[in-house]
C-alpha cells in the first residue's frame, strides 16, 4: 500500500458518488436554477470535497477568487 493509499484510509471524510469533474461546462440550467449534471466518465467513489473544489476552482477561474467564496442561498 503507497502512503497516498494509507493516508486515504485514514481520513475522517466520508466515501460518496462523486460527478468527479464537476464545473458550470457540465451543468444544465433552466434560469439559476441548477437541473442536471452531464459527462459523468469521471464519477466514483471519493471526498465530497472533490466535487466541491472542482466547482469553486471553476467560479474562481471564471468570476475571481470573491466568487469561489461564495454560498448558495438555496435552501435544500
Amino acid at each position: 500500500m503507497t502512503a497516498a493509499e494509507e493516508r486515504l484510509g485514514s481520513c475522517p471524510c466520508p466515501t460518496v458518488f462523486v460527478h468527479g469533474d464537476l464545473w458550470f461546462g457540465n451543468t444544465l440550467w433552466s434560469g439559476d436554477r441548477c437541473t442536471g449534471l452531464v459527462d459523468w466518465d469521471c464519477a466514483g467513489a471519493g471526498s465530497p470535497g472533490i466535487d466541491l473544489g472542482g466547482a469553486r476552482f471553476d467560479a474562481a477561474l471564471m468570476y475571481g477568487l470573491p466568487a469561489a467564496e461564495q454560498r448558495s442561498s438555496a435552501r435544500h
